[in-house]
């Protein structure tokens, strides 16, 4: 008899174990993809689908990064919002669903609503890359608030299980394997975004796998959960039935007036929230602080299943607290929040001295002495290295103008003021072209340069100009015919900037032209690079013959190598 009864009981659990693994595990692919979806589509909609894929293994487009990353963050917060206003008025129904009718009716209903919110933004990555998917990221977030989220089904998972439960050493036993399979779920839903499937690439396919598991879950739902009616229901009206969730508040709310708890409940429930918006913020720290840290897909991975096995260490030592020392759980709580301040300080202390890991600053004074040593020069006779006054000792006037322009640009560099740089504004002295908005310093260098009328555009004659001293010395027919390529050349690129043809180049037209995030431009580009070399056939496909035949155009298209040419500039 009691093989069966404990037979039963496994019987009764093994269900909802597979049910929150699968469920958990979709929903942190479904995360996954989401985020993936998200980030990818916000840089299409700013550049090109190679500067996307660069982004994600160059660090040194953190500049570029960093905005995206805070507009996708935007994103993500529609959504979230989407999701949390609706979830907030529909949670108390499917409470009331799951405590009058059944707990298998709410399980179900979460389940399908989830799989429809899969489906949604498995239709929205097929127009990646358009403010159309975003906005059906938006409307899927909606519907999935309808569900109640994993909130409720967990809810309505742990109130199955603990109605068949009927001692209280079996309930502590359930909820402990219910979690155990949740954390499980968890490591295998990181695994499977991370070592089997390649983020931005293949988001549908990691979309489609969210909505298989869905499915197994909602089969084993229906066909092995039993829908126990926990209050006869029947003779209550429908609108009662609606109004019950509400009432059960309003009872909650006396009850607790009643015995005085009214203001702890609030204190909590504003420490719940609070802890929530702390929790959401220190993940993005982490994530931040590890992609800062140059954590490939297999790092990251090996880092959150690093966290869900110390989430589990920690969930066993709590519960032999509470077994052995009979530790009441207010003070356990307490212990949990003091122990999660830890880890976001730590990262606040790692991010405030970040020079100590990354290896510290350059100072201008390293930084000349080897440009000076480079240059096989000695640096001992400069008197004030911190000024422009690079006087004196072996110096030429060339060498010390170049001394001039790079101390100025350091000084640009030097975000913080300190006469030192850190890896960022290292990255932004060496190479401007890739690092922020550097390509509006070289347009306001070039209309510097070449506007003549000071009307702040520039002419056809302007951009193509030589003095007349230049053009005047035919004693070198070679030079005389490189000044005439240079001349065609900046005539070709003239007009190829000129997009409306007026023959005057704007500031705007500019900016445009050396931005190497703009996608009109690189568009453009890309369509003259194809009228010029798919011609066998024109079938706007290049076929190696076609790029061998035509080696010298993309010898000599600019926007081939943007940075090359940005770098060049300044």
């Amino acid at each position: 008899m009691i093989e069966s009864l404990s037979w039963r009981w496994f019987r009764v659990i093994l269900p909802i174990c597979f049910i929150c693994f699968l469920y958990i595990c979709s929903f942190y692919l479904f995360l996954c993809a989401t985020n993936s979806l998200i980030y990818s589509t916000v840089c299409l909609i700013h550049a090109n689908e190679s500067f996307c894929s660069e982004i994600d293994h160059n660090k040194s487009l953190r500049a570029s990064q960093t905005l995206i990353q805070k507009e996708s963050s935007q994103w993500s917060l529609y959504g979230t919002l989407s999701f949390a206003i609706i979830a907030c008025f529909i949670s108390p129904i499917y409470g009331s669903l799951s405590d009058t009718k059944n707990r298998k009716l709410p399980i179900i209903l979460t389940i399908s609503n989830a799989i429809i919110t899969g489906l949604v933004i498995t239709i929205g990555s097929i127009f990646r890359g358009t403010k159309t998917s975003l906005l059906l990221y938006i409307f899927a977030n909606i519907i999935n608030g309808f569900g109640g989220g994993t909130l409720i089904l967990l809810s309505s998972c742990f109130g199955y299980v603990t109605d068949i439960c009927t001692e209280k050493e079996q309930h502590v036993q359930a909820i402990a394997i219910i979690e155990a399979s949740l954390n499980f779920g968890v490591v295998i839903g990181y695994v499977l975004c991370t070592f089997i499937f390649k983020l931005h690439a293949k988001i549908w396919l990691i979309l489609l796998v969210h909505v298989v598991l869905l499915v197994f879950a909602l089969i084993i739902g229906l066909i092995f959960l039993k829908s126990r009616t926990i209050t006869d229901s029947s003779s209550i009206k429908l609108w009662t039935k609606f109004k019950r969730p509400f009432l059960d508040t309003r009872d909650l709310i006396i009850d607790l007036k009643h015995n005085k708890l009214l203001l702890s409940f609030v204190i909590l429930l504003l420490s719940l929230f609070y802890y929530e918006l702390f929790r959401m913020g220190s993940s993005s720290i982490y994530y931040l602080y590890l992609h800062r840290m140059s954590f490939n897909d297999t790092q990251y991975a090996a880092y959150f299943t690093c966290e869900q096995i110390g989430t589990c260490l920690a969930l066993i030592f709590l519960a032999l607290l509470r077994r052995r020392w009979k530790i009441n759980d207010l003070y356990l709580c307490i212990i949990g929040l003091c122990l999660s301040l830890i880890g976001p300080i730590l990262f606040a202390f790692a991010s405030n001295n970040k020079a100590m890991i990354f290896g510290g600053k350059v100072t201008w004074h390293e930084y000349f002495a080897l440009y000076v040593k480079f240059h096989n020069m000695n640096s001992t006779s400069v008197k004030e290295a911190d000024t422009f006054d690079f006087v004196q000792g072996p110096f030429d006037n060339n060498f010390q103008r170049e001394l001039v322009k790079i101390r100025f640009r350091w000084t640009e560099a030097d975000v913080g003021g300190d006469n030192e740089l850190d890896i960022d504004e290292f990255l932004a002295f060496r190479h401007p072209e890739i690092a922020g908005h550097s390509y509006k310093h070289i347009v306001d260098d070039i209309i510097l340069q070449m506007d003549r009328n000071d009307d702040q555009k520039l002419n056809e004659t302007e951009f193509a100009f030589l003095p007349s001293s230049v053009l005047e010395d035919g004693g070198n027919k070679e030079w005389v015919e490189m000044d005439k390529r240079w001349l065609e050349e900046q005539k070709r690129e003239f007009h190829e900037m000129d997009e409306n043809n007026d023959g005057i180049l704007t500031k705007d037209e500019l900016l445009k032209a050396y931005d190497p995030m703009n996608r009109v431009h690189i568009g453009n580009q890309i369509k003259k690079l194809f009228e010029k070399v798919d011609d066998s056939p024109s079938d706007n496909v290049l076929t190696l013959n076609e790029i061998q035949k035509h080696a010298d155009v993309f010898a000599d298209m600019r926007i081939l190598d943007t940075e090359k040419a940005l770098h060049d500039e300044m």
